[in-house]
């Protein structure tokens, strides 16, 4: 048996570092929270590489002294807190001392300082934890972080960090993250000396409405609520995305950002009617906040987590009922003189966000059409057979007889099979449609894009650059014909991407087209009409595989001749 043997200080400190830092988003993360302690107004990142082989963090607040520099760079040394007590109450966002020492002991580490009490500022070089200059420079008041080779020392986490691209995204999206979060402190990304984002130049006062209103697609409104219950203050954002059931949720309590149990129950309760891209920062007495209780402190503990949901629920249910007046969705290829190209005009059906209608009397289907586009033909029936519509029964399902056979059809699972084989075939073939005008990408969009540019456009996708903006040119032809925006079908195409690292894409991107479709298809509570009914069966079985929709769920079932004679005992 091995003997229990104290570890190491190269080693233990490693393992510490591998607990605060975790790829270069947790570099910039931690620094910037250094700067907003400090006061700091402008908070600048520079990346190379995605921060792999360098990360740069400036800001203007109060800098360190030139005889504490040494002591930044040790662990469990911070002019946070002094005492047990005042982990009960922290407010501020460093307090253990970890963030610096963790980050030199995993990188070449450089900082250049002057305290605005001094005349003269100072630097201090570190490479994997070992200090190696420290002396008097001239330097500019605030505070400048420079991390080189990360993990060069440490091959074991080198090796899972992503693409430059990826990083890079990481390190934007908790850039722009605190500016949201921090609307009055200037923040600008630079990545291979290219400007990724700043809030430079906006107008004086501007909140965290407008930085979000810039980040987020300009084409979908944004909402926002704020409650007051004392001594709980929320303020909250939402933005509804009608091209996927997804929630994506950025949380800063007390002004930190982390990952919070509490406030995703809240939303998950709502269901579908939520998905979108959700805001939420939340401000509640230091004392019912236990924010050690995490390696990065990325969780923190409520005192009264059941009074923390209730607010959420509050503020939830508000936003949702200020949002009753439109959801807009398409019925996919129905009838198009009701539901038009986004190209062509804006005419489109609405849906509660918070309640389905329950009356009683459903409601008419529009028509299908007669085309489906140029989708192979496989009939499961031969041509010279009649096909009868008898009717619908009351639970939505369709009866038809064909010879001597019945065929009892789920409309619903049919119309998916339908629109998913429409997607597939235009997405197959790779046919570009131009876009007028261009569209502009929002930051988070453009990004990814970036990241998996060439396989977006091996499927029809085309974007060109412009004044520091990503434009949208192209997408892949007939998408538009069933009112997918242009941007919502990027989403899907890109969350395939990052589901499949850019390899056999057309086979994930499959499966989110086939979550669209049955998003959009006919509804089994929708009135059937003979005409519709018959349109219905003759664009199922012009599908390649018109017995199941995409997701293995039968569209029909078959009851012959031999099923009711053995059922009626005549055989």
């Amino acid at each position: 048996m091995r003997r229990i043997e104290k570890l190491k200080p190269d080693v233990s400190a490693r393992i510490a570092a591998g607990e605060v830092i975790e790829s270069p988003a947790s570099i910039v993360k931690e620094l910037i929270e250094n700067s907003l302690d400090a006061d700091a107004t402008r908070v600048k990142v520079v990346l190379s590489q995605g921060g792999k082989s360098k990360i740069v963090v400036e800001d203007d607040g109060e800098g360190i002294l030139f005889d504490d520099l040494p002591l930044a760079v040790e662990r469990f040394a911070t002019s946070k807190i002094s005492n047990v007590d005042d982990l009960c109450h922290i407010d501020t966002f460093g307090f253990r001392g970890e963030a610096l020492g963790s980050i030199a002991a995993v990188s070449r580490l450089e900082i250049r300082s002057m305290a605005k009490d001094e005349k003269e500022g100072g630097i201090l070089i570190c490479t994997a934890g070992k200090v190696e200059l420290h002396r008097r420079v001239n330097t500019f008041a605030g505070t400048r972080v420079q991390v080189e080779d990360l993990f060069f020392n440490f091959p074991a986490r080198r090796k899972f960090l992503k693409s430059s691209q990826a990083e890079t995204r990481r390190v934007s999206s908790v850039v722009r993250d605190y500016a949201v979060a921090f609307p009055n402190v200037i923040f600008t990304l630079i990545s291979e000396n290219r400007k990724i984002f700043s809030t430079e130049g906006f107008f004086s006062g501007r909140t965290s409405f407008d930085i979000l209103s810039q980040i987020w697609p300009s084409h979908y409104p944004v909402q926002q609520q704020e409650v007051d219950l004392g001594q709980i203050k929320i303020r909250a954002f939402w933005q509804p995305l009608k091209e996927s059931n997804r929630v994506t949720l950025t949380v800063f309590i007390n002004g930190r950002r982390v990952q919070d149990s509490v406030i995703r129950a809240a939303l998950s309760s709502f269901g579908s009617s939520v998905s979108g891209s959700w805001f939420v920062m939340m401000d509640v007495p230091a004392d019912d906040l236990d924010v050690n209780i995490h390696p990065a402190k990325a969780e923190v503990r409520f005192k009264n987590s059941g009074e923390i949901y209730k607010a959420v629920l509050k503020v939830i249910e508000n936003m949702l009922l200020k949002s009753k007046q439109a959801f807009t969705v398409s019925f996919g290829p129905l009838d198009r003189k009701k539901n038009p190209s986004p190209y062509e005009s804006n005419g489109e059906y609405t849906r509660d966000m918070y309640e389905e209608k329950t009356s009683e009397e459903p409601e008419r289907a529009p028509a299908f059409p007669q085309d489906m586009g140029n989708v192979p033909i496989q009939r499961s029936w031969e041509q010279s057979e009649h096909v009868r519509f008898m009717g619908r029964l009351s639970t939505g399902y369709l009866l038809y007889e064909r010879g001597k056979n019945f065929i009892l059809l789920d409309p619903h699972a049919s119309h998916e099979r339908i629109l998913f084989e429409f997607f597939m075939d235009k997405i197959k073939k790779g046919i570009k449609q131009n876009i007028y005008p261009e569209l502009e990408l929002p930051p988070t969009i453009s990004e990814a894009a970036r990241e998996w540019l060439k396989a977006l456009e091996e499927m029809g996708f085309s974007f060109k650059e412009s004044e520091g903006g990503m434009y949208l040119t192209s997408v892949p032809a007939g998408i538009s014909e069933k009112n997918l925006s242009p941007i919502g079908i990027l989403r899907l195409a890109i969350d395939a991407a990052e589901k499949t690292s850019g390899e056999d894409l057309n086979g994930i991107f499959a499966e989110e087209l086939a979550s669209e479709a049955c998003k959009n298809a006919l509804k089994i509570t929708k009135v059937i009409g003979e005409k519709e009914a018959l349109s219905l069966w003759e664009e199922l079985f012009k599908c390649e595989s018109p017995e199941a929709c995409p997701h293995g769920r039968p569209t029909h079932i078959v009851v012959t001749m031999e099923d009711m004679d053995r059922l009626f005992r005549r055989k």
